[in-house]
């Protein structure tokens, strides 16, 4: 019984992985080594998160991205080394929608992901995020942030930069409407904190 679960579980697996759609596929030197390893981000297409609207036929897909990174190896393969299934931004409401989800990896092996979060309804405000990590002492953290907020109805937009190397957070007050009025900029320094891993955390939560 326990071979026959195993096997199933394994089958649909496999049939999940085949209907995943790759987003991203970046080719980077992650962990200094000088051999190149990859940074994926595929959309697992899972049918139980796609719906249809039934007035026009528009898909919502509420499946949440999946980040995967595969270390290369000597003899010019690369092995995954871990898969991040929780952590990525997505959408679970069909009035609030992920906006220009973007992924990169410097030549220095910094990786980036950015999104704005757009609500249809309920909300004048329209917050975008950037997150930059980098592999340290054996793993990826977190080692700077940026949020940035527009009320759409005022044009107030406030965006707060956060540097966890230097422990600095600048904080910067503009009008997007209104280039008349000046613009605010305030810098303070942040407690000490262990920093965080890629995947110990939602992004944009």
């Amino acid at each position: 019984m326990k071979g026959l679960m195993l096997f199933l579980t394994l089958v649909f697996s496999a049939s999940l992985q085949a209907q995943e759609k790759e987003m991203f596929n970046i080719s980077a030197d992650i962990n200094k080594d000088g051999i190149p390893d990859v940074v994926k981000v595929v959309n697992p297409r899972d049918p139980d998160k796609l719906q249809v609207r039934e007035s026009d036929g528009y898909e919502y897909d509420f499946n949440q991205p999946v980040l995967s990174v595969y270390l290369g190896q000597a003899d010019g393969t690369q092995k995954l080394w871990k898969r991040y299934d929780h952590c990525m931004p997505y959408s679970d409401d069909e009035f609030v929608f992920i906006d220009g989800l973007g992924v990169s990896v410097s030549d220095k092996g910094v990786i980036t992901v950015e999104f704005g979060v757009f609500a249809s309804a309920g909300s004048y405000s329209a917050p975008s995020y950037k997150y930059v990590f980098r592999y340290q002492n054996g793993d990826i953290y977190l080692i700077g942030e940026e949020c940035s907020s527009l009320a759409r109805n005022t044009g107030i937009q406030e965006t707060t930069s956060i540097n966890y190397l230097t422990h600095k957070k600048q904080t910067v007050l503009e009008n997007a409407f209104d280039e008349k009025v000046p613009k605010k900029e305030k810098w303070t320094k942040i407690p000490v904190k262990p920093l965080r891993r890629l995947g110990s955390f939602q992004m944009g939560e």
